[in-house]
């Protein structure tokens, strides 16, 4: 596609690397598969999902995850990080050793199983999932009636499906 031609030798290889970063930076490139280089020491404002397939762990992980995490603009404002190893413990323990202990915006994701079937947060509420909400709008607003009447009405189903149940809102 790009008409170019590298190889890992030590003269040609450094030509690759600058050229996988323009490209990265000048956003032509969509996908970029790594298997450790680019991972770290590489500044990826344009990119926002990493997906992770190796067992990174302390100052290597949080650089990683760093690197897509970059704010490039009010367009991108986080990071998105999705793991197929279970990484949680060493996410957990990078944190807090190079993390600052009152920092606020970190988020960390529940397993998508949580979010499925509904969890219990770490300030003891109760969350529903996606089937309780997906239920609860059957019930209320059957696929028999072709549209939600009323003012009220919009309100509750806006309400079921953004978890809003304050009063203000209703």
């Amino acid at each position: 596609m790009f008409h170019t031609n590298y190889d890992t030798s030590s003269d040609r290889f450094q030509n690759y690397y600058k050229d996988v970063s323009l490209r990265t930076k000048n956003k032509e490139l969509d996908l970029l598969i790594v298997v450790n280089m680019f991972l770290t020491g590489f500044d990826a404002t344009t990119l926002n999902t990493l997906w992770v397939d190796k067992n990174l762990k302390m100052h290597g992980l949080i650089q990683a995850f760093s690197r897509t995490n970059s704010i490039l603009s009010s367009m991108k404002t986080f990071g998105n990080i999705v793991c197929f190893r279970n990484l949680q413990k060493r996410v957990d323990a990078a944190i807090s050793l190079f993390g600052d202990k009152n920092a606020g915006g970190i988020v960390l994701l529940q397993k998508f199983e949580d979010y499925y079937y509904g969890f219990t947060a770490l300030d003891g509420k109760e969350k529903p999932g996606y089937v309780d909400m997906v239920d609860e709008l059957n019930e209320k607003f059957p696929l028999t009636e072709p549209q939600i009447i009323g003012e009220h009405s919009q309100k509750e189903f806006i309400a079921i499906v953004t978890h809003e149940k304050s009063a203000d809102f209703l």
